[in-house]
């Protein structure tokens, strides 16, 4: 394959990526953001907080057996002002305790 071939389908992928990611979010409320509940993790997240209608994925790299390690608290403290507003809240739990 050649050069002008890889950066062909590279700018192909690009293109679709950024065609995917504008239909992921074109129901999304623009311009909504709600806080994590924790200052420190919001200034690590664009726009400081999670954009209204996404899908949040909490995950922990310790054993699937491991409990205690705050998904829970995090996931209400982060979903408490849609809450708050009458909006749903959806926690699947795939340890299942």
């Amino acid at each position: 394959m050649s050069e002008t071939e890889l950066l062909s389908r590279s700018g192909i992928l690009r293109e679709l990526a950024q065609e995917i990611r504008s239909l992921e979010t074109a129901q999304r409320p623009q311009g909504i953001y709600v806080s994590s509940g924790s200052e420190s993790m919001d200034r690590c997240l664009p726009n400081c907080g999670y954009a209204a209608g996404s899908l949040v994925e909490l995950t922990c790299e310790r054993p699937s057996h491991y409990s205690g390690w705050g998904g829970l608290s995090l996931a209400l403290r982060i979903a408490r002002p849609w809450l708050d507003d009458g909006k749903y809240l959806v926690i699947v739990d795939s340890v299942g305790d």
